[in-house]
């Protein structure tokens, strides 16, 4: 079961179109059996019903509006839902961000998680403060010497392809054996253009060893778009960690929906505790061996097949070793006229089979075999029978054996 955090940019918790999104039932359907939910944009000042659903709890940041802008609505506001269930506190709260910390009993971190979701206005806005990343990256810096860091939210900063990661390979500046930095899955992204606010995101996580979960994980390994409009397409909503990603278990980018031009992004990690909504099976299967193709497989394949004492499964039983004591007890079924194979230990006798009314006779190496026609029983399907009558040294009286034809 994971534990799983969302953000969306929800352009308004009202609209003229759908009323109070929050009480909209797709709306609940989309935020169903999230720990955390976190909306931003709400353009919420406060003093009006939100649709908190029952059993979470609620933290607000009203939306602001500059004195010197008499035009145009507000800017920002959050709405963050978390269960009240779960170790979630919160530890700082600004006008464009909140921390969070969600304690290691309840996510498999080695340290507590220190969660900032944040919007920040794009370039040409007026909200728009340029110490942003510089006051974020010394926040980033406090909370990583206590634990690990989580940064989420709606951006504005588009980062295309570009390398948010330190390589070292082929880099002759840094020399020395005991340099070690982590190594990520290669990011893949949708959009390719890397804005301004894009440049100092990057900057940011190469400063700071972060890296960006869009287009890495299971779920959106392709780095879908998260913002949808007339004006175009783009990425812009993230989630970026220092998290190394075996805790990580998937993130996922939802198709667009009617209440905002954002998609909801949602980050899903391992849970350390809750019994799990399936029931799981206490039957063990047996799994069968598996192999795998590696260089030198063909060389030891061709070996163990010109291997002399290798040879094919057989469909017949074993036939018994041959003695004067021994009767062939396994005898082909055939159809007449053709020849029959009586299986002598590690010998092959042959014998001409007839249907006609006389008896025909041959005579091996090693016994006397002789065959005459028999008539059915009446149990059995009409088809003609062969008696085999074979006499050996210790038994001169014979036996008999019958093999049918058709």
């Amino acid at each position: 079961m994971s534990f799983r955090i969302c953000t969306w940019n929800i352009q308004g918790l009202n609209s003229a179109l759908f009323g109070l999104k929050s009480q909209n039932p797709e709306f609940i359907k989309a935020i169903k059996d999230i720990d955390i939910i976190i909306l931003q944009e709400t353009w919420y000042r406060g003093g009006e019903i939100t649709g908190c659903p029952p059993g979470y709890r609620e933290i607000i940041v009203p939306s602001i509006k500059l004195k010197s802008t008499k035009q145009g609505r507000d800017s920002g506001g959050l709405l963050i839902w978390s269960r009240a269930d779960i170790n979630c506190e919160l530890i700082r709260k600004g006008n464009y961000n909140v921390w969070l910390k969600i304690g290691k009993n309840i996510i498999a971190t080695p340290k507590d998680l220190f969660l900032c979701t944040i919007y920040i206005p794009p370039s040409e806005s007026p909200y728009y403060d340029e110490n942003t990343y510089i006051e974020l990256g010394n926040e980033i810096s406090y909370y990583q010497s206590i634990g690990h860091v989580m940064i989420c939210g709606d951006l504005n900063a588009r980062t295309g392809e570009g390398l948010d990661t330190v390589n070292t390979l082929g880099d002759k500046f840094i020399i020395g054996q005991n340099i070690h930095f982590p190594t990520h899955l290669t990011r893949n992204n949708y959009d390719k253009i890397i804005n301004t606010h894009g440049r100092a995101l990057l900057e940011l996580c190469q400063c700071q060893g972060l890296y960006i979960v869009n287009g890495r994980l299971r779920g959106d390994s392709l780095g879908q778009y998260t913002y949808s409009s007339v004006l175009g397409c783009s990425t812009v909503d993230y989630f970026i960690t220092d998290l190394h990603e075996n805790h990580l278990r998937a993130f996922t980018v939802n198709p667009l929906a009617p209440f905002s031009d954002h998609s909801q992004i949602t980050f899903y990690l391992n849970r350390t505790n809750g019994k799990p909504k399936f029931s799981q099976s206490s039957i063990m299967h047996r799994m069968s061996n598996t192999y795998r193709w590696r260089e030198n497989s063909k060389d030891q394949y061709v070996k163990t097949i010109r291997q002399d004492d290798t040879k094919a499964p057989s469909r017949r039983p074993a036939a018994p070793a041959w003695n004067s004591n021994t009767i062939v007890s396994y005898m082909d079924i055939v159809d007449s006229p053709q020849r029959l194979n009586v299986l002598v230990g590690s010998h092959s006798q042959q014998a001409a089979v007839g249907t006609g009314s006389g008896q025909q006779t041959a005579v091996s190496r090693q016994q006397d075999i002789a065959f005459s026609p028999t008539p059915p029983p009446q149990s059995r399907r009409s088809l003609p029978l062969i008696r085999a009558t074979i006499t050996t040294p210790a038994n001169q009286h014979g036996s008999q054996m019958i093999a049918h034809q058709g």
